[in-house]
């Protein structure tokens, strides 16, 4: 079965010190997307040249990063990691292999995120009407204008782990003032807070 969207599951062990060492979102996702998989060549029996692959063979029109973390209780200093690392903007084909015959992939936006703390799942989507992003959580509904702000207090004193990255095309009618107004804002995370280099 093909979808126009996708629902990709990584071990955020396989990408949280690539992240750590500077290394960009997308291409520790497609590291890890590209791993070997342990299974055996059916030519020379090794387990070292068989490599997954994620192959497009349609234009995603949105796709979405599962998560799956090694504990229920991951220290901050790897949700900082992760969420410090996610650009406004993602090139797919800097993440799949794709038939060059589908032209050149749109370049897709970060669109929100859930998490999970305790019993509570928190969601958080960017607003480009209201130009800020939109939190839900059980009680109520809020806006946070500045990415820096959230991810220190929602995410990170929140003690909230991220479980679902969310990517999406850019709408063709978009104004500029609204992508330089999205980009400016993720831009803000510069210095993390105290704690978040410390340990797993």
């Amino acid at each position: 079965v093909t979808t126009p969207s996708f629902v990709l599951r990584v071990y955020v062990a396989e990408v949280i010190d690539p992240l750590r060492r500077g290394v960009k979102l997308a291409k520790a996702l497609r590291s890890a997307f590209e791993s070997t998989d342990g299974t055996n060549c059916p030519r020379c029996a090794s387990k070292s040249t068989m490599v997954r692959e994620r192959f497009l063979v349609e234009a995603p029109k949105s796709f979405v990063v599962s998560l799956v973390w090694p504990t229920r209780s991951p220290k901050a200093a790897s949700t900082w990691a992760l969420v410090a690392a996610v650009e406004p903007f993602l090139d797919p084909a800097s993440i799949f292999q794709y038939d060059n015959r589908m032209g050149k992939l749109k370049r897709m936006a970060f669109r929100g995120l859930v998490c999970f703390g305790g019993r509570h799942y928190v969601a958080t989507f960017w607003n480009w009407r209201q130009r800020c992003w939109t939190v839900f959580n059980d009680k109520n509904v809020s806006h946070v204008a500045d990415w820096s702000e959230l991810a220190r207090g929602t995410l990170y004193r929140g003690a909230m782990v991220p479980t679902l990255m969310f990517f999406e095309n850019i709408p063709d009618d978009l104004p500029k003032e609204d992508l330089e107004a999205f980009e400016s804002c993720m831009e803000s995370i510069k210095q993390a807070p105290p704690g978040a280099g410390d340990g797993y």
